[in-house]
């Protein structure tokens, strides 16, 4: 099955969340600019029909009727003055509104009474249609409160952008997208870098599993990084160490197990030699001393199960409640014999009150056994041995010294 890397991975995941957060704000942000441009031109449309209006009622008011109106509606310049006025007023100079103004000279401006009959119009509305008045500026005469009609200029009849305006969304959109692409680019190449810093950690952590896995438990990994990593690499060395002293000790271990062994098996096979070439008797006595070897053997192999079990966790304890006061004093008679053939003097000290503990009482005698066993063994003659005890109430621990 074919591997694929992580960084890779995190790359594809990466580019596919930069490439879908592009495109959407990419057609929203172009859906916004299309929204405002729209509501700008209307906006221009709806100054450039009461500018229109405020005409129509001064001539209509003077001539009574719609005469001559054709003059100011038709003549393009009338119109394409007035645009250039409003484009001027969104933050252009007089001049340059009357040059955008030339370029929109094809504007639709619609007249119609005050039903909706059209009266004039520049576009595809013929003279005596009705249109809808609800969206027109109304031609007001202001001293008589009179509406007179209604004027209507290119988004406020349905009619589209221009050719100019189409021009300048589509330079907007291609703007936008040339815009994100480059965003595109430059993210994905700045989250190559990233994702390459943060995966070849990882790569140095892979290939130290791998050696301590062919068994080189000396490796260790250099991260120097104050994140997750770096707490990973810390442990994997603490992980390592750990390992080595565990490995160290199952070799004192088999060693030292070697070692008791060798004198008993030793013993056994001497004892055994020298009764069949006939130079001891093979009679109880004899017999007996190979048997107490044996039991020796048995008891050293019983030792190395369980440290095997200690170290696999798989140790049965089987507690019950027992002052330790008992437990030491015990061990004290038990080995005072032994203290007292090399002249060693045994002491006891428990000084404070100590209380009760759930213990396993085989494996604790054992344990104390194995203490005292070696502190006879490298103690001089006459030299002295203390067993104590003590209680730590606050962090509720027993030591028990030798």
């Amino acid at each position: 099955m074919l591997k694929t890397k992580l960084w890779f991975k995190l790359m594809l995941s990466f580019a596919v969340v930069i490439g879908l957060g592009s495109i959407i704000a990419a057609f929203s942000i172009n859906r916004a600019t299309y929204t405002a441009f729209s509501n700008m031109v209307r906006q221009g449309d709806i100054v450039v029909a009461e500018e229109l209006a405020e005409t129509l009622a001064i001539l209509y008011k003077e001539k009574g009727s719609w005469q001559s109106a054709d003059e100011i509606v038709l003549k393009p310049y009338q119109h394409i003055y007035i645009q250039g006025r409003i484009m001027g007023s969104m933050g252009r100079n007089l001049e340059r509104g009357r040059g955008m103004g030339q370029q929109i000279g094809s504007t639709h401006i619609v007249v119609t009474d005050k039903k909706g009959s059209v009266i004039l119009s520049t576009g595809e509305y013929k003279p005596g249609s009705v249109i809808p008045v609800d969206k027109g500026i109304p031609i007001q005469i202001t001293e008589e409160s009179k509406v007179v009609g209604y004027v209507f200029v290119g988004s406020m009849i349905g009619a589209g952008l221009l050719p100019f305006q189409e021009e300048f969304l589509k330079s907007s959109t291609k703007a936008i997208f040339f815009s994100l692409f480059s965003m595109i680019l430059i993210a994905v190449a700045v989250g190559y870098f990233l994702i390459r810093h943060i995966t070849f950690p990882v790569k140095k952590l892979t290939f130290a599993s791998k050696s301590v896995a062919a068994g080189n438990l000396d490796t260790e990994v250099l991260i120097s990084q104050n994140d997750e990593l770096g707490e990973l690499s810390k442990s994997f060395n603490l992980m390592t160490e750990s390992l080595r002293r565990a490995e160290e000790w199952k070799k004192q271990i088999i060693a030292d197990a070697a070692h008791e062994l060798r004198t008993p098996v030793s013993l056994i096979q001497g004892r055994l030699e020298m009764m069949i070439e006939g130079v001891y008797p093979v009679d109880a006595e004899g017999i007996k001393i190979v048997y107490e070897e044996t039991l020796m053997l048995t008891n050293l192999i019983k030792e190395l199960s369980e440290l095997s079990n200690a170290e696999a966790g798989t140790v049965s304890l089987r507690k019950e409640k027992m002052s330790i006061r008992n437990v030491l004093e015990y061990a004290k008679e038990y080995f005072l014999p032994s203290a007292e053939e090399k002249s060693i003097t045994l002491e006891l000290v428990i000084p404070d009150p100590v209380p009760e503990l759930d213990i396993d009482i085989q494996k604790m005698n054992q344990v104390l056994g194995n203490v005292l066993s070696n502190a006879l063994r490298y103690t001089p003659e006459g030299g002295n041995i203390r067993l104590s005890s003590r209680y730590i109430k606050e962090e509720n621990i027993v030591l028990i010294c030798v």
